[in-house]
């Protein structure tokens, strides 16, 4: 089994999605604007009962972008 070892930059933005909601359409429509840009599962909300997501990049330009065009 081979492990890839990728560095994420993390953000403090999260997204919630239940169960049923698929998060891929969501990222695929992010990634139309924020290039770089991944929802990476990082837990469950027991009170919600929903999955946690972090919005990460895989680089520090893309992140950037985001940074100025979010704000």
């Amino acid at each position: 089994m081979v492990y890839f070892d990728i560095q994420m930059i993390n953000t403090p933005y999260q997204y919630r999605f239940s169960e049923l909601e698929g998060y891929e359409e969501t990222e695929a429509e992010l990634q139309k604007i924020y290039p770089g840009l991944r929802l990476i599962r990082s837990g469950k909300d027991i009170a919600t009962h929903q999955w946690i997501y972090r919005l990460c990049f895989e680089q520090e330009k893309d992140y950037t972008w985001f940074m100025l065009k979010h704000r």
